[in-house]
């Protein structure tokens, strides 16, 4: 019976490490390919490298279809609509489109400037994207809060009953 529950215990503990492991590769693709983009152009000074690198976040987000949806499992929260979120950041990249040459610089900072203000927020030295939490495991966040919550729970009740029995 030890055995078992040993055996049942080092399984649960290895599926919930592989969910750990999803998590952060997925959220390293997402950092990679997309946030770090945003981060580049909300940090910039000229037009067409924010441009450049809002393109490339977009280009991101609509390769790998996130470009609606709600991340929240419970609720529909704003902070959590994909859409909203991706439609904020098109009008960002019309609203730099319209920018012409001949604009003075003092128009140009305050684009630059309303942009940073909605991709990024800064608290205590830390940048942060502005963005719905989650989306770097969209679609499938159901599945993963599923597996995460039961892998968990799983090694928990088998280290219980193991440490229980090995007692008794």
């Amino acid at each position: 019976m030890r055995l078992l529950l040993k055996t049942m215990m080092v399984i649960s503990l290895i599926y919930f490490l592989a969910w750990i492991g999803v998590r952060a590769i997925a959220d390293y693709n997402f950092e990679a390919n997309c946030e770090s983009h945003l981060i580049k152009a909300a940090s910039t000074n000229d037009i067409e490298v924010a441009k450049l690198e809002l393109n490339k976040s977009i280009e991101y987000l609509d390769n790998h279809n996130l470009d609606n949806g709600q991340i929240s499992i419970i609720s529909e929260a704003p902070a959590n609509n994909i859409k909203l979120w991706y439609d904020n950041l098109n009008v960002s990249l019309n609203e730099l489109s319209l920018i012409q040459p001949s604009s003075t610089q003092l128009e140009k900072l305050d684009i630059l400037s309303k942009l940073r203000n909605s991709l990024i927020e800064t608290n205590r030295n830390v940048t942060k994207v502005i963005r719905p939490e989650g989306i770097e495991v969209y679609p499938f966040n159901k599945i993963l809060c599923l597996w995460g919550f039961f892998s968990f729970v799983l090694f928990i009740t088998f280290s219980y009953l193991y440490d229980y029995n090995k007692r008794n």
